[in-house]
């Protein structure tokens, strides 16, 4: 899970792991595993998604189309997992983003019922998956917003910060690694 507040750049970085990961492409260190990836959008377009991760293509060099996959999400996944989990067989998915976890969880992070709801659907799917949360507002502790088990059930946990000087198109950003199941964070 992958949390900050709005504009932090959370769904690019997002895109561009799934680019890297469709492509098979490591870069600046990161290795990957290739795999068929599913972006489940509750907050874009395809227009938008498309325009991103072909620029972020164009960026890497990479000259030929992704075949990362889109799908336009406007109920919770627990309303359309069956479609969902026909889509990760059919086309042989290996990773999703879930871009983002209060609309992925019909728009109650806070409920304990409705994450864990969530969660049961999403390890329906047996596969990777990287979500995106969004932080509470004028929270002097910054924890995903909702649910404890936003930050209890993932197996690892990331904090994005960014620094960006105004009028600025360069985004600059930290992960803080704040939670793992297994070996240690790295704050």
């Amino acid at each position: 899970l992958f949390y900050g507040p709005t504009g932090v750049g959370k769904s690019l970085f997002a895109d561009y792991l799934a680019v890297l990961i469709q492509e098979g492409y490591p870069h600046e260190g990161l290795a990957v595993e290739p795999g068929p990836g599913l972006i489940l959008d509750w907050e874009a377009s395809r227009e938008e998604i498309h325009e991103r991760v072909k620029a972020i293509q164009e960026g890497l060099g990479i000259e030929k189309g992704s075949g990362l996959r889109y799908r336009f999400c406007h109920q919770p996944l627990t309303s359309d997992i069956e479609q969902v989990q026909r889509i990760v067989v059919e086309e042989g998915i290996q990773f999703v983003v879930i871009d983002s976890a209060a609309p992925a969880c019909g728009g109650q992070p806070e409920s304990a019922e409705a994450t864990l709801q969530f969660f049961a659907a999403l390890r329906s799917l047996r596969i990777t998956s990287m979500i995106l949360a969004h932080v509470p507002k004028n929270a002097s502790e910054k924890t995903p917003f909702g649910s404890y088990f936003w930050m209890a059930i993932p197996r690892s946990v990331y904090e994005l910060r960014k620094v960006q000087e105004a009028g600025s198109d360069m985004l600059h950003f930290g992960l803080f690694h704040r939670k793992v199941n297994t070996g240690r964070a790295n704050h």
